[in-house]
């Protein structure tokens, strides 16, 4: 079975072979701003970000993207509309978006939700409503 977040965060820290890596802790996480670890701010082709969110914020709109992006969920449930359907996003599930898919974040449990999110491709200003 997989290791709970937190105790696989403490085994990746305190490895030596994993100095100068760069490591996402979440012990230092706000909740609802998510933590980009990569994308084309720092030349990568790929944004990925992960974070906890315990509300729907107002900047949550239906949109799409020219790209596939995908959600990895790690603990709690999430609820996202896509396309007139809601999709349950819980841990150990992947929900992915085609290119041009319109999704929305509906709601999430009332302990939060965490969740991993890969975007196929990183590119300023292709969040379209």
């Amino acid at each position: 079975s997989w290791p709970k977040i937190s105790s696989f965060y403490k085994r990746v820290i305190s490895s030596e072979e994993n100095v100068g890596m760069k490591v996402y802790d979440n012990a230092t996480e706000n909740a609802d701003t998510p933590t980009w670890v990569c994308g084309h701010w720092n030349g990568s082709p790929l944004e990925i970000g992960m974070g906890l969110r315990t509300e729907v914020g107002e900047h949550e709109v239906r949109h799409h993207h020219p790209y596939c992006e995908y959600f990895i969920g790690l603990e709690g449930t999430a609820e996202f509309e896509v396309e007139g359907s809601v999709v349950e996003l819980r841990p150990g599930l992947v929900v992915m978006f085609e290119p041009g898919e319109r999704h929305q974040l509906l709601s999430v449990s009332q302990a939060g939700a965490r969740w991993i999110v890969i975007k196929e491709q990183s590119k300023p200003g292709t969040k379209y409503r």
